[in-house]
């Protein structure tokens, strides 16, 4: 076997032929090996459609591992973290119980990386802006060493 019998274009020709020459294994194993990690890529669901809805999936069902590999994930898990912090202070008495709604209380909360959140904070800025003076909270508020985001709001168990 050779690497014009794959029909590849010369790009990747060169990119296989360096790899190979690097790893130290025979084409056939490369294409093998190459082969067994695709299928098991696909089998595994790690291919998913980019443009597929999941406004319909529930909050517990996006917290699960077989939601992980969604493309839109991270962006709905934020948008429901983001009303779920809203609805929690909107439903709080007192200050103390509040949380300032930013971007580390929202990678706890949804365990998603930080550059989706950061990128997800700016698109909802003014939003969130609007929010947290509305309660006049400041990430100073998030300070509460007797309890942790978590324990207060159980993502998982919110369906919005």
């Amino acid at each position: 076997m050779t690497t014009v019998l794959l029909e590849l274009d010369i790009q990747t020709q060169q990119i296989v032929k360096d790899a190979i020459a690097d790893s130290g294994v025979s084409l056939d194993d490369f294409v093998t090996k190459a082969c067994r990690a695709y299928a098991r890529t696909i089998a595994n669901n790690k291919v998913r459609q980019v443009g597929e809805d999941l406004n319909t999936a529930s909050t517990k069902q996006l917290m699960t591992d077989g939601y992980r590999t969604y493309a839109n994930r991270s962006e709905q898990l934020i948008k429901l973290a983001i009303l779920a912090l809203e609805n929690h202070n909107n439903n709080c008495t007192k200050k103390s119980q509040k949380w300032h709604i930013n971007q580390n209380i929202l990678q706890s909360l949804t365990r998603s990386k930080p550059t989706i959140v950061k990128k997800m904070s700016q698109k909802y800025k003014t939003r969130l802006d609007d929010h947290n003076n509305k309660h006049g909270l400041n990430p100073y508020d998030n300070c509460k060493p007797e309890i942790k985001i978590e324990q207060s709001i159980n993502l998982a168990e919110i369906d919005i």
